[in-house]
């Protein structure tokens, strides 16, 4: 294969990881292990830099895209709460969750900014198949998850007692 070919191929494999992540990214055997688990609750509790935060989004993903490659999921559209300590925190999980976003999935009115998240006072990402993921905190307290129907929710770091 000629040197030119062979960059032409590596532009369109890089463009293509760009535009779907999750088709490249490849789990560590505790990261498929949580991903193939079918209980309603999952824990998965570690030291850091384990993965965590990047398998909760590849689950977020999945659930929200209605395609899971590990297990069986509804396919209608839902909507789910990424809960995490602070905003200061989500917006490092929002980093983790946008570079894992398959971007053609996405409305086009969803929009992230580096540094700062996802557009809103309360950031939302928008799926095209109409699920709604939302970012909230801990220091929202009980008001601020009260009465919700999600179809998922996905608990970052464990909240306070009360």
């Amino acid at each position: 294969m000629s040197l030119s070919k062979l960059s032409t191929y590596a532009m369109r494999l890089a463009a293509d990881a760009e535009r779907d992540p999750l088709k490249y990214w490849r789990p560590t055997p505790i990261q498929r292990q949580i991903l193939e688990d079918k209980n309603k609750i999952v824990l998965f509790r570690a030291v850091n830099q384990l993965g965590k935060t990047m398998t909760g989004c590849v689950e977020v993903h999945s659930r929200a895209t209605g395609r899971h490659r590990w297990k069986q999921i509804p396919k209608k559209p839902i909507d789910i709460w990424i809960i995490v300590h602070s905003w200061e925190q989500s917006k490092v999980i929002q980093q983790k969750f946008w570079e894992m976003a398959q971007k053609d999935e996405l409305t086009d009115d969803t929009e992230y900014i580096p540094g700062k998240g996802f557009k809103g006072k309360y950031p939302v990402v928008k799926y095209k198949n109409g699920s709604i993921v939302y970012f909230k905190t801990t220091g929202q307290g009980t008001l601020g998850v009260a009465s919700g129907s999600v179809g998922f929710v996905w608990i970052d770091e464990p909240p306070p007692p009360d």
